[in-house]
């Protein structure tokens, strides 16, 4: 991979992309719009399936399934 596509070895661009969204949000024509965001981490961990059910309000039930599908494509081998 080159330099310009390799985003893993350019940590920043977490920052710049943040950066970028903050300043498009100011804009010129005076309409805005105060909308709560928040942000997972990076990648997908059990951690990651249990805020995003929480946001959404699921169900105990759904939570476990979720979870359950989480561990089983945790142990699936990567297509080659």
């Amino acid at each position: 991979m080159n330099q310009d596509t390799d985003l893993q070895s350019r940590p920043e661009t977490d920052i710049e992309a943040r950066e970028a969204a903050a300043k498009a949000a100011d804009y010129e024509h005076g309409w805005s719009s105060d909308i709560e965001t928040e942000f997972a981490e990076k990648g997908l961990t059990e951690d990651t399936v249990r805020f995003i059910s929480g946001k959404k309000g699921e169900p105990e039930w759904m939570l476990d399934w979720r979870l359950e599908a989480y561990r089983r494509w945790l142990k699936m081998e990567e297509p080659t």
